[in-house]
């Protein structure tokens, strides 16, 4: 069975309104998801139900150092894991164009972060988020 959450919306509105919730699944496979919208006379209606495939990797585990890093920073991964990496702000502004990659072995991968400004950044691989400090 599914679990629920409920979000309060804000009421009448002429203006688009942007909502959203994080999920974080403990479980692989598909996960199907829909929207209630209920109205304040208590009627509702669903949206389409979409679905998403959450694969695991057998060996998922993700080491990256150092953290806090000034120039460079190493992540080492299974391969399939590093396929996929990106970096973003605290925003949520996609950063990755901005660090250089240099892959040392299958499964590590060096990359040049010195023009990315000191803050906080989320490192993403392909199956994983982690947070990571620029100094």
């Amino acid at each position: 069975m599914g679990k629920y959450r409920t979000l309060i919306g804000a009421g009448n509105s002429s203006s688009l309104i942007n909502y959203s919730i994080n999920d974080n699944p403990q479980y692989t496979g598909i996960s199907y998801y829909r929207l209630k919208q209920t109205d304040f006379d208590g009627q509702f209606e669903y949206s389409k139900i979409k679905s998403i495939n959450i694969e695991k990797l057998d060996n998922s585990h993700i080491e990256i150092y150092p953290n806090p890093f000034i120039n460079k920073i190493t992540v080492n991964a299974d391969p399939t894991e590093l396929q996929d990496i990106s970096i973003f702000n605290t925003l949520g502004q996609d950063a990755t164009a901005m660090i250089l990659r240099n892959k040392k072995y299958d499964n590590e991968l060096v990359l040049d972060v010195s023009n990315l400004k000191p803050g906080i950044y989320y490192l993403k691989t392909k199956t994983t988020a982690k947070i990571v400090i620029k100094l």
